[in-house]
């Protein structure tokens, strides 16, 4: 009976811990049983419990009566208490220690010596670590279900210290070759489907097959979640791989390749066929595969960092002459996915080593690669046309297909409408194939919606059934889903609604299944494709937009409420050309330009900047509705303010030195006319655009690009170009008070002002400026305030501040200093306390006052933030900077006498610990000694002294100070009596007795100090 309640704690294991306090004292008592045999099968059952149960709480009793049995007549229970004590010290580690002596002791009482205790007691002094393999608690852990043995097996005879070692372990698992070989037969497999089943049942047996235990308890939830199957694959390959034979793997490799040439295969299986290559190149047991096919199918797969490896694996081969490829392919490749990868340097690096090593010439398409347009553009152009023999067809239309991609990168849509429709006639199915969603794209964007039928009808809609394979991809990068997409935006343009959202629904899954591999690689380069899920999902709101009713409160509101998100969800995206004009044109087909005019203008500012000149001004010719160079008899005044004034700004970022002129001379007219609108009457603000999406007066937008641009064109500043730029600024101040960047632009240029009248020794007027200059700081700072906050306006506040300092003795800037402190919340003074603390003790009364007015104001909100550096100031050596403090803190003390409390008793213990006495009176004596003997001012000597000698009177706090007083208090007390004999007597005697006393002292010190640094040194 005891045997059976022996096994069956065994098999509950896992439920004892919570039932411990009712198991172990059985247990125990059992050790004290007659029968020998009862014994040993307890502490044996107690030693296989220890690993698997929390026996922390009985471990006193537990060692306690093991004790006794190490204490006992019998030397075989001896040893199973030994081997129970062992275990004990493994689960408790170092709390085990401290039983380590009573032990020890009933050892060497009884002669025992057990090598696996010694051992355990060995580690434990030296707070090692224990390792479980070494140890004999190893035996006792838990195995999968399918390898553990009979435990009634266990209890049949006790293994010796000698015993064969393969007893100890789990019997080792056979891989069944026939199998797995069987599992991953492909040669059948054709459909999605198909293959879907084949993945799932070979990863399965792979678990099931694998000798490693863990795998193995892996495959009954690989049956039950096939995710986790996959995710085990290419370790269950591995673990099988290494123990199959060689024939074996020959098959199964057979069965890999038939997987990478299948046409139907999902992108996600490949992924973890590609994974599995890359797992076994890492465990050094490299799949007999040839990486230009699995290079190939990465970069196919869009895996670009994985083909990336494969083709510099492949160009190292073909620089060595190990392979015989082309270079020139291999180098194409490799700067197309370094691209693809956003690694443009390395894509740039690519091509000048190979220029310079392997001699290759400069393809048209590299150009293409590198993402330089412009010239890839005039490489495709000059190729066309030098065009010539039997390959005249196919080289022009590589030519055309790459002319037409780069007009469709740069935005030439009229240039690729005409290319198109000049070039669509004559071709072939497969390049028309190739050309359609360049051309349809082309005539969505010129509003050529019959042309684009035509275009879309050659592209693939996105049915199920007729899905293309996913090598068959378009030259745009965008696979099957163009379609669909094209589709979906012809019917809501013929206003099919219904037949739109079948479309977008297609497309949504075709993009799933290129979706799937780039965002295994990173979200980065699932980006574009990003976007386009992002086209679909905007082309449904564009479809609820339309579908809304007329004239009803309700739908205008729905209506607002969708621009209003779309204007917000463009700000969050990449500021990318091609991003932002992909979802413009999907907006583009309920909301033309001229109302949402903010994003487009936002649109061509992001062309310019990042280099599509001609795409900005097309974006801008779009806004204003003619184009003021081919039709320069319509003036610009006719269209909308706020497009006119992009469109100068246009021309005067990208134009020459007259260009500029002649959009400044325009912009002024704009002044006059905007501002002329604006006085006859206040709703000319809304009506004529007076009033810009970011809550700016356009008026006030106008007149500071107007003073900038006229400070740039006028270098050599003259007094009339100063004042008119002033004014310029001025009215910019004027018409948005509450923009900061104005006022920002106001001071900075009155301080500029200042400064060059400065320099020319004309103080007079340059104190004219100052004022404007700290009142322009104070509003531009209150503004930031309330918008950006307290870094962006740091640079203002640091600029303010040497204004005030320098020149706050005037009234005039005075009174302006003082209105501008109401303007500006206290909270933006904090960063810059300590540049004003170290004015505090300034020369000139009226700075000083003011700072200390401020701070008291500061105090009031913030005190916390001021104490600590007003404390430091209060023990300056200067009286006036420790005046100035000191009233200070006297003002915050009427409201916050507990925290001025508090701060000075944290200060001065501070202080006390940091300064020693031995410390302070060395740089007391010296500096008496500098004012007796180099000043002769006795007077400053004997107040250097006094408040040492007051400390020494109020007695010693510490170890430290006690110390000092027993070495140096006898000479010190008699110094101090003769400087009071001398203020009574006026005798110098007295003084001659005063350094005679402290000359040892300083000596003494001075080899202290010495030592110290000696020690800091080393």
């Amino acid at each position: 009976m005891l045997k059976l309640a022996y096994v069956n704690l065994w098999h509950l294991l896992g439920n004892l811990d919570e039932h411990m306090h009712l198991v172990a004292p059985v247990l125990v008592r059992l050790f004290k049983v007659e029968l020998v045999d009862i014994r040993r099968r307890a502490i044996i059952t107690l030693t296989k419990l220890i690993p698997k149960v929390q026996v922390g709480t009985h471990v006193s009793a537990l060692v306690h009566h093991l004790k006794l049995v190490l204490d006992g007549n019998n030397d075989d229970l001896r040893k199973e208490a030994a081997e129970a004590l062992c275990s004990l010290a493994h689960a408790l580690g170092e709390e085990f220690t401290i039983f380590i002596p009573s032990i020890r002791k009933l050892l060497v009482k009884h002669h025992l010596r057990y090598k696996k205790w010694d051992e355990t007691e060995n580690r434990l002094l030296r707070r090692e670590l224990f390792i479980s393999d070494n140890l004999s608690v190893q035996k006792y852990t838990q195995c999968p279900p399918d390898v553990i043995s009979d435990p009634l097996d266990d209890f049949e005879g006790v293994p010796s210290e000698e015993a064969d070692e393969t007893q100890r372990q789990p019997r080792s698992h056979q891989v069944n070759d026939v199998r797995l070989r069987s599992a991953g037969e492909a040669s059948q497999r054709s459909t999605r489907e198909d293959w879907a089943e084949w993945m799932r049942h070979f990863s399965i047996a792979l678990l099931k097959e694998s000798p490693s235990p863990a795998l193995r308890t892996c495959a009954r939830l690989a049956q039950l979640q096939p995710s986790v199957g996959r995710e085990l694959f290419a370790a269950g390959f591995a673990s099988c791989w290494a123990q199959m034979t060689e024939s074996s793997q020959e098959q199964l490799v057979r069965s890999l390749k038939t997987a990478f040439s299948s046409q139907n295969i999902p992108p996600e299986i490949l992924a973890t066929l590609l994974n599995l290559a890359e797992f076994m190149e890492h465990d050094e047991k490299p799949l007999p595969i040839d990486t230009r096919l699995l290079g190939a199918l990465a970069e196919k797969c869009r895996a670009y960092a994985k083909a990336l490896h494969y083709k510099e694996m492949e160009f190292e081969a073909v620089c060595s002459k190990k392979m015989g490829a082309n270079p020139v392919t291999v180098v194409e490749s490799l700067i197309h996915i370094n691209n693809q990868l956003h690694q443009h340097e390395a894509a740039i690096g690519i091509l000048t080593y190979s220029q310079q090593h392997l001699e290759v010439q400069l393809k048209e398409s590299w150009y293409e690669k590198l993402h330089r347009w412009d010239e890839a553009l005039r490489a495709y152009t000059m190729k066309s046309s030098q065009a010539s023999g039997p390959l005249q067809h196919s080289q022009n239309l590589d030519a055309t297909l790459g002319r037409m991609r780069c007009l469709a990168s740069l935005a030439r849509w009229e240039d690729l409408s005409t290319l198109c429709r000049e070039q669509w006639t004559g071709a072939e199915p497969p390049a028309r194939l190739e050309m359609a969603p360049m051309a349809a794209n082309a005539a969505w964007h010129m509003g050529e919606w019959d042309q684009m039928s035509e275009y879309v009808s050659r592209l693939d809609d996105g049915d199920e059934n007729k899905l293309r394979s996913l090598g068959n991809t378009t030259a745009s990068g965008d696979g099957s889903s163009n379609g669909a997409f094209f589709r979906a935006v012809l019917s809501v343009r013929c206003k099919k609604y219904e037949e739109a959202r079948v479309y977008v629904e297609r497309a949504r899954r075709c993009l799933a299944t290129e979706l799937a591999p780039l965002v295994l690689e990173s979200y980065e380069r699932a980006y574009n494709n990003m976007v386009r899920v992002q086209q679909l999902s905007e082309l449904e709101e564009v479809i609820d937009y339309c579908t809304l009713p007329m004239e009803s409160p309700i739908a205008d509101g729905r209506r607002e409420l969708i621009r209003n998100m779309w204007n917000e969800r463009i700000k969050g995206t990449k500021r990318n050309v091609e991003v932002w004009q992909a979802l413009l044109a999907v907006r583009e087909l309920v909301l033309p330009p001229n109302e949402d005019r903010d994003t487009w203008i936002r649109f061509a500012k992001l062309c310019w900047k990042s280099g599509r000149i001609s795409q900005a001004k097309s974006t801008l010719v779009k806004l204003l509705q003619f184009d003021p160079e081919s039709s320069p008899e319509l003036t610009l005044y006719h269209a909308h303010p706020q497009v006119v004034l992009a469109y100068l700004k246009y021309q005067y970022a990208v134009g020459d030195e007259l260009k500029r002129k002649d959009a400044f001379s325009r912009l002024q007219d704009l002044s006059v006319q905007i501002a002329t609108a604006t006085n006859s009457y206040s709703g000319m603000l809304v009506s004529h655009g007076a009033i810009s999406s970011a809550g700016v007066p356009l008026t006030a937008r106008v007149y500071l690009t107007l003073a900038s641009w006229k400070r740039a064109l006028s270098p050599g500043l003259d007094d009339d170009a100063i004042q008119e730029i002033l004014v310029s600024y001025k009215n910019a101040t004027l018409s948005a008070k509450d923009w900061g960047k104005a006022w920002h632009s106001w001071a900075l240029f009155n301080t500029e002002v200042m400064s060059r009248y400065t320099l020319r020794g004309r103080p007079d007027i340059a104190g004219k400026y100052v004022v404007a200059a700290v009142t322009g700081y104070f509003y531009s700072i209150a503004c930031a305030s309330t918008t950006k906050g307290v870094d962006d306006s740091l640079q203002d506040i640091l600029r303010l501040l040497t204004l005030w300092f320098n020149h706050g003795a005037t009234s005039e800037v005075q009174m302006a200093l003082e209105k501008g402190f109401t303007l500006v919340k206290i909270e933006m003074w904090l960063v810059v306390l300590p540049q004003i603390i170290a004015r505090i003790h300034s020369n000139n009364r009226i700075v000083r006052e003011l700072i200390q007015e401020l701070l008291v104001r500061i105090g009031k909100g913030h005190p916390q933030a001021l104490m600590y550096p007003l404390l430091v100031a209060c023990k300056s050596i200067s009286i006036l900077r420790q005046r100035a403090a000191q009233e200070v803190v006297d003002k915050i003390r009427k409201h916050s006498g507990g925290l001025v409390d508090q701060a000075q008793l944290v200060s001065k213990e501070l202080i006390r610990v940091a300064i020693l006495w031995h410390e302070m009176w060395h740089e007391a004596l010296e500096e008496a000694s500098r004012m007796y003997f180099g000043e002769h001012n006795i007077d400053g000597m004997l107040a250097v002294l006094e408040p040492l000698h007051a400390m020494l009177e109020r007695g010693a706090e510490t170890i430290k100070e006690n110390t000092f007083i027993q070495a140096y208090g006898h000479e010190l007390l008699e110094a101090h009596e003769c400087c009071l004999k001398y203020r009574a007597t006026g005798e110098d005697a007295e003084l001659t007795k005063v350094y005679k006393s402290v000359n040892t002292i300083i000596s003494v010190l001075c080899l202290l100090e010495s030592a110290e640094d000696d020690f800091c040194v080393l």
